[in-house]
């Protein structure tokens, strides 16, 4: 459970380092009134209550919406301290971008500001919380922290460990068809045209009388027992790029073409999976190569906490 709290830390505090142009420049700027405390320092600088006392509202009323009776008397106490160790991290980030040089920075700025003029008129804009942002953006881009890639050593190395579970649970095939619901003149003129060598797909589009089409008849990749029983018998059963004879069924008169089948059990190459699988793992890197980030930076900064 401990892994799983970090895990979901984590993934808040990418989400707080990437927080919209409309809510940074709403912040109020950090002031010592008596209302508005200290929390923690960074390497010296504070961080005010006030920067956290909006989403702690927020946290409470989520909170009363999905749970029933009082909520904990701690639970402002725990909402704050886990929005405030974001606030620090965002604030190691910070300091560390200054440090660094980014040559692109002037100009990005410049472009984020413009950008929040013209799509906000009506609204009072913080430059320095925009300019804030924007260099936390361009350090981000520099370690490879904003948009990060997985190395397709590590895909692959993931897939071979993994491979089994990708095999195909049926026998699959790629089909086009063409389908005229009431006309057989109709579909055996569409069939005629076809032997007569034009093209599939522009039969389909002419006189195909479904969704599909506009995309020349092309049904995709469908499974065994997916379509009605004499369609399918057709499509399991027909040499490969032949068309079919007329079919009948519940839904009209079909011709058909399979352009590639695969039995069940088949395993996809490695080429055929590396976006999917790029997708479902990079949050989970990104995840990773953050928090490592900043674990290096909290390692080497003076952080001191003030909440009970």
């Amino acid at each position: 459970m401990t892994h799983f709290k970090n895990f979901i830390k984590t993934v808040a505090l990418i989400n707080c380092l990437m927080l919209p142009m409309s809510i940074l420049a709403s912040d109020p700027p950090p002031s010592s009134t008596p209302s508005n405390t200290v929390l923690a320092t960074v390497n010296g600088v504070p961080i005010y209550s006030n920067l956290l006392e909006s989403r702690v509202q927020a946290g409470i009323k989520k909170y009363k919406r999905f749970n029933k009776g009082e909520p904990p008397a701690n639970l402002k106490q725990v909402l704050q301290k886990g929005i405030l160790e974001k606030f620090i991290a965002v604030e190691l980030i910070y300091q560390a971008s200054q440090k660094e040089a980014l040559p692109n920075l002037e100009k990005a700025i410049e472009k984020a500001i413009t950008e929040y003029r013209n799509n906000n008129p009506d609204q009072t804009i913080n430059e320095e919380q925009i300019k804030r942002q924007v260099q936390i953006d361009e350090y981000l881009k520099k370690y490879d922290l904003k948009d990060p890639k997985i190395p397709e050593k590590e895909l692959r190395a993931f897939y071979e460990k993994n491979k089994g579970q990708f095999a195909t649970k049926r026998d699959t095939a790629h089909v086009q068809h063409i389908i005229v619901k009431n006309d057989r003149n109709k579909i055996v003129e569409a069939r005629q045209r076809i032997l007569n060598g034009e093209p599939f797909s522009e039969v389909a589009k002419a006189l195909s009388e479904d969704a599909n089409a506009p995309q020349g008849g092309n049904l995709g990749i469908m499974e065994r027992n997916y379509m009605p029983e004499t369609f399918d018998q057709v499509a399991f059963s027909i040499p490969l790029n032949t068309l079919s004879d007329i079919i009948k069924t519940e839904h009209g008169y079909h011709i058909l073409e399979v352009l590639e089948r695969t039995p069940k059990g088949t395993i996809p190459p490695f080429e055929n999976m590396k976006e999917f699988l790029a997708g479902g793992l990079t949050p989970q890197f990104k995840t990773q190569k953050v928090s490592e980030h900043i674990k290096a930076l909290t390692e080497q900064a003076e952080i001191e906490i003030f909440i009970p």
